[in-house]
């Protein structure tokens, strides 16, 4: 008898306790880019709120389409309601376990839930914020929003010292080529530039590697430093030789969008520091280099 009221209690104890907590599952992103886009709904068009950073962890709310519906702490205690695009590059989806509390003793009603349909105005915490502010197009996208963008390049080569003396217009060559750029962080990115010039009686094909510094931030606007080193095979007719050069450069980039970036560097040399025919002297050129820049 003692040990059938002993298992009474025992699995009322359980069934109190059972209905006290429950586990559930929360599922979150951690941000593993240097930055992620959010929007204020599920649309790139939408109004921009402040990137999510790396190392972030922000609470999944749900999954519309190719879009995740986030919570994102702000200042002052509360919290804000946006979107990112599905990506399987830019964050890990973390599954944690919760244990919740259940109410016990208190009337039961419909709770008070905001809807799930995102608005301009979906602001939920202790007190009222102000907007978010906007967004710096080239802040979330071709500083931070990326991890690659592609250039195309054109321009004059002028000679400030050249192979053979020689002056006047011959002294130019014309230069166009493509680059691929990998974003290191929001100042500096590095550059893979394969070009081809004609010009002076020489074809030139060059390829190398250079860094970009911009350390300034002025919204559309992107100043930067160019430092960095080629390799160039010179050939005309049955005569060719090859050659090693350093470059440096300064810039800027015009951001029109998202998308598409307008540069120009007007300070730019280029000096010859190997070449395989020691008959030819040693070259110094002068670039002026236009460019659009782009992502996709």
């Amino acid at each position: 008898m003692i040990k059938k009221y002993a298992a009474i209690v025992f699995l009322t104890f359980w069934m109190v306790g059972a209905s006290a907590f429950a586990a559930s599952y929360k599922y979150y992103i951690k941000i593993v880019a240097p930055a992620v886009p959010v929007y204020a709904s599920a649309s790139t068009s939408a109004r921009a709120l402040p990137a999510a950073k790396k190392d972030q962890l922000l609470e999944i709310v749900e999954k519309k389409d190719q879009w995740l519906r986030i919570k994102v702490t702000i200042a002052g205690g509360g919290f804000v309601y946006g979107w990112v695009e599905v990506s399987t590059t830019k964050y890990k989806i973390i599954k944690k376990t919760v244990i919740v509390e259940q109410p016990r003793d208190l009337p039961r009603k419909p709770s008070a839930l905001a809807p799930l349909a995102s608005t301009d105005n979906d602001v939920v915490g202790k007190t009222k914020t102000k907007p978010a502010a906007k967004r710096k197009t080239q802040d979330n996208e071709f500083r931070h929003g990326a991890t690659y963008t592609y250039r195309a390049f054109l321009g004059p080569v002028y000679s400030i010292k050249d192979y053979f003396s020689s002056s006047g217009l011959s002294n130019f060559q014309y230069r166009f080529g493509i680059g691929v750029d990998r974003i290191i962080n929001d100042k500096i990115w590095l550059s893979l530039p394969l070009m081809y010039a004609q010009g002076q009686g020489f074809k030139t094909l060059l390829g190398g590697i250079n860094g970009y510094f911009a350390p300034l931030d002025l919204e559309r606007w992107m100043p930067y430093a160019k430092l960095g080193g080629s390799f160039e095979y010179l050939f005309s007719g049955g005569n060719s030789f090859y050659g090693a050069n350093v470059e440096a450069g300064l810039g800027v980039d015009y951001v029109l969008n998202d998308n598409i970036a307008f540069g120009i560097e007007p300070i730019s040399i280029q000096a010859m520091v190997y070449r395989s025919e020691a008959t030819i002297p040693m070259n110094i050129r002068g670039q002026l280099l236009l460019s659009v820049r782009f992502k996709w």
